[in-house]
């Protein structure tokens, strides 16, 4: 995972919703990510910190494997609800996803 999407994840954004805060569609910030200018660390160090409110109980899963690399799982809890190869389309799922009653 590239080190401006860890970093937008340790303020508790997406790279959906920092996007849409930039105005910018997800696949340009993805994009972005990979090279970022100045403007754009400065962007993300203007974002509010979102890190200490309530969670989702999404997580990520990295797939460790021959010819899996760059797939993740996405996790609601212990449930794997997403195989995708990409943290945006991950970070889409996560927040078109309404709050679902998860079995426990």
């Amino acid at each position: 995972m590239k080190q401006f999407t860890k970093d937008v994840r340790a303020k508790g954004w997406t790279l959906v919703e920092f996007a849409r805060e930039l105005g910018l569609t997800p696949r340009q910030l993805d994009r972005i990510a990979n090279a970022p200018k100045r403007i754009h660390i400065l962007a993300l160090a203007g974002l509010p910190d979102r890190s200490k409110e309530k969670k989702e109980e999404y997580t990520y899963v990295d797939i460790v494997g021959e010819g899996c690399k760059g797939w993740l799982n996405l996790f609601y809890g212990n449930y794997c609800v997403a195989l995708v190869d990409s943290v945006v389309m991950a970070d889409a799922i996560r927040v078109n996803t309404k709050k679902m009653d998860w079995p426990k």
